[in-house]
């Protein structure tokens, strides 16, 4: 008698539950059409981001190239014109030379050319730069040559070069952003 009760219990139980259940869904259904019908129609404008535009007509007809598409094999690029938008000086090697880290944590030389450095820009560490220049095999020629023009101004200096495979030659920069002192 007492499983005969409690099974009618159980069952009247479960009915009440499914109904509650059904006004709740009714309810949250009612409540959502009333919200359509009184709510302020209202419009989304979408606005595209854009790339932050080159301040220079000469950075324009070159399309950046990615850092880390570079820094993969940048002795590929050797003879390629690039634009990297996004050059973080590690270290100076003089006044018209500077080391970069690839995302590899491998150094790589930047040399700015003579008309950069007498434009006035001069770098620090941690500088960030927009450069467009070609990429260059560096040779015992070269390094002479840097020593003869007085990129390099020492022994010290050329055997710290005489480290990179390849490096940039920049014929045009600006600076991105300032953090170390110029």
């Amino acid at each position: 008698m007492i499983a005969k009760a409690e099974r009618a219990r159980s069952r009247g139980g479960s009915q009440l539950t499914a109904l509650l259940a059904v006004v709740a869904i009714g309810s949250v259904f009612a409540f959502m059409y009333w919200l359509y019908e009184t709510g302020e129609r209202t419009s989304v404008a979408v606005v595209p981001v854009r790339e932050e535009a080159a301040t220079d007509t000469v950075f324009a007809p070159v399309p950046p190239t990615q850092w880390a598409t570079f820094g993969t094999e940048p002795d590929s690029y050797v003879g390629m014109r690039l634009r990297l938008d996004s050059v973080q000086v590690a270290s100076r090697l003089g006044n018209q030379a500077f080391w970069t880290q690839l995302p590899n944590q491998t150094p790589f030389l930047v040399r700015l050319d003579s008309g950069v450095v007498a434009s006035g820009l001069t770098v620090a560490g941690g500088d960030v730069l927009r450069v467009l220049g070609t990429v260059h095999r560096m040779t015992d020629s070269v390094l002479r040559d840097w020593q003869r023009q007085g990129v390099l101004a020492d022994a010290s200096q050329r055997a710290e070069a005489e480290f990179a495979t390849s490096f940039l030659q920049v014929d045009r920069a600006e600076r991105r952003r300032a953090t170390g002192v110029p």
